[in-house]
């Protein structure tokens, strides 16, 4: 069976995701893996760490170091694109030349089919395979105003925006093509203004020369497919390639659904799993960003509640109905669910609630309670609903409101 080369680049922090990305890809790939980790920060520790999780299969992990200085302080960077995005392309450079093709993905990826005949296929005249970005929804009404400038002439071409976190690249083709150079160049052709850097780049100089496979399943995007209602079975049966892009699932602070059970899956063959549900555990019990958003949804509901309320009020007194002057408007408090007695829906917890996971936390043998907690969060899915239907309620609401201000101005007109 012919060796799969796969491309990632990490930090010391992504360690356990890539290392659960990996792992996937040993599970439905039986075949040898050389697996090239582009960073700046692992150590023999690290790899060390690494390779223990992955020491049941045929994987060599092979450490390509790369010195920070080369990057300009220019390039741009957030929390979501740190300095590492960039690594992939340097990748030309920095491969052996007995590597002649590269599956490059993502750490917040998992592989949960085989997928040698996708690696395998022939290239023809493709630089790369790709994916469309965000399951097809990638219109360019979803992207900012820079992207809309900086594809404006290539959306009128045809232009599909792909992702850049699963890439299949003809590296026999692009290695004498294209340098880290080629790619700086640009980015300095755009004064180092882009939304989404390495991908806007990687788009910008490549998507001529590209053809698309399914995103569907190649690279589906687990939150947007979740949002689609496609189940976690689906999920499991079909997809090849699941990509966490957004909230992880490994992380507070988000609704989170069932879909994220197949990366905890994969994350449990893996030295670091017990830390990764401690760490999930110690910190969605003192998330408040779930809560904190529900209660905004909430007072921004009640808040335009009464304003339809005093609007329709004024319709009537415009129109010459006699109407009670008297301000009957419902101006009590929002009282939240996350207040009542009754809220069994997560994303809240009282100080005892707390300080039963805190001693859980501390003790050796807590597998199986956490693996209960994070399936509660897993599969609990209240809260969003719930945030669905206020947030429902506020759109009718304001159409309800636009077209009282309507009315108001025809009233005023006549």
């Amino acid at each position: 069976m012919a060796t799969i080369n796969v491309g990632t680049a990490l930090n010391k922090k992504y360690i356990p995701y890539s290392t659960t990305m990996l792992a996937s890809l040993c599970v439905n790939n039986k075949g040898h893996i050389d697996a090239y980790l582009f960073n700046s920060e692992l150590d023999k520790d690290d790899i060390d760490l690494m390779e223990k999780s992955l020491s049941e299969y045929d994987i060599h992990l092979i450490s390509i170091d790369i010195d920070k200085k080369q990057f300009s302080d220019k390039l741009p960077r957030t929390e979501q694109w740190s300095l590492e995005a960039y690594y992939r392309l340097l990748m030309f450079e920095l491969l052996p030349e007995s590597v002649d093709r590269l599956i490059y993905l993502d750490g917040d990826i998992v592989v949960n089919l085989p997928i040698i005949d996708f690696y395998m296929q022939d290239f023809g005249d493709a630089e790369m395979i790709v994916c469309d970005d965000k399951n097809g929804k990638n219109n360019p009404e979803s992207y900012g105003d820079k992207h809309r400038e900086m594809f404006e002439d290539a959306y009128r071409q045809g232009f599909r925006y792909f992702n850049s976190g699963m890439l299949l690249i003809n590296v026999a083709k692009m290695r004498y093509m294209y340098s880290f150079d080629t790619y700086l160049n640009a980015i300095k052709e755009w004064n180092y203004e882009m939304e989404a850097p390495d991908q806007d780049i990687l788009n910008y100089l490549h998507w001529q020369n590209v053809r698309f496979s399914d995103c569907q399943k190649y690279d589906l995007f687990a939150r947007i497919a979740h949002n689609e209602e496609m189940t976690c079975d689906y999920v499991s049966k079909n997809v090849a390639i699941i990509h966490y892009a957004g909230y992880k699932p490994w992380e507070a602070g988000s609704f989170h659904f069932d879909i994220e059970k197949i990366w905890w899956d994969y994350a449990k063959s893996t030295y670091f799993y017990k830390v990764l549900l401690e760490t999930f555990v110690a910190d969605t019990i003192n998330d408040k960003n779930v809560e904190d958003f529900i209660r905004n949804l909430e007072n921004n509901s009640l808040e335009k509640k009464q304003l339809l309320q005093k609007t329709m009020k004024l319709i009537e007194k415009a129109m010459g109905n006699q109407i009670d002057e008297k301000d009957n408007t419902d101006n009590r408090k929002n009282v939240s669910a996350f207040d009542r007695d009754d809220w069994n829906g997560g994303y809240h917890y009282s100080e005892a609630e707390k300080e039963k996971w805190e001693k859980i936390l501390a003790q050796n043998d807590n597998i199986d309670q956490l693996e209960q907690f994070l399936e509660a969060v897993l599969t609990d899915d209240t809260a969003e609903q719930y945030a669905i239907r206020i947030n429902n309620e506020i759109n009718e609401i304001d159409t309800a409101l636009e077209k009282a201000n309507e009315v108001i101005g025809l009233l005023k007109r006549g």
